[in-house]
């Protein structure tokens, strides 16, 4: 194990502009369970489909929530670089993947942070808003699920609940 390794919580996947993306075993989860939203979502608006095509249909379902959440948290990322204070570490949890910001969290101006904060809320809202206008040119139903789970997860992350974005926000604005 590198000295690098043993400053994370979990095993580094893989690194995007130096952050590194880290998880254990139970990360599977995170995967897994939105998966089965996927599937969740496609058994409500798809019940009679043949199964083959809802199974595709609800892992299709699946990555585009996976994607939603992996873009919001770019949008954290890139902010952070941009305005000098970089999260050290995205660690994903069944539940969620956390930005962590070891070094940084303590030194920076609740502008700064409220700033960075924002930035996921700011991507996942503006993904809602482009793939609604594509939608609404083409027609094609990914685009229309691709608005709903962004707006369901900017919504959610806005809210002031412990250990997601709105905890921030709220505090900073307060």
């Amino acid at each position: 194990m590198t000295q690098e390794e043993v400053l994370y919580a979990g095993q580094i996947f893989f690194k995007i502009w130096g952050i590194p993306f880290t998880g254990n075993r139970q990360s599977v989860g995170f995967i897994l369970g939105r998966l089965v939203i996927g599937m969740i979502v496609a058994l409500i608006f798809w019940r009679n489909t043949p199964t083959i095509n809802l199974i595709f249909i609800g892992l299709g379902y699946g990555v585009l929530i996976i994607l939603s959440l992996f873009l919001h948290i770019l949008g954290h990322l890139v902010a952070g670089k941009f305005i000098g204070a970089p999260m050290d570490e995205n660690f994903i949890t069944p539940q969620l993947i956390e930005t962590r910001y070891f070094q940084s969290s303590a030194s920076v101006s609740k502008r700064i942070e409220l700033i960075r904060t924002l930035a996921g809320v700011f991507t996942t809202l503006s993904l809602s808003l482009i793939s609604s206008f594509i939608w609404r040119i083409t027609g094609i139903h990914w685009w229309l699920l691709l608005t709903i789970f962004n707006l369901i997860i900017g919504i959610y992350v806005t809210l002031p609940m412990k250990g997601v974005d709105g905890e921030v926000i709220w505090r900073e604005l307060s």
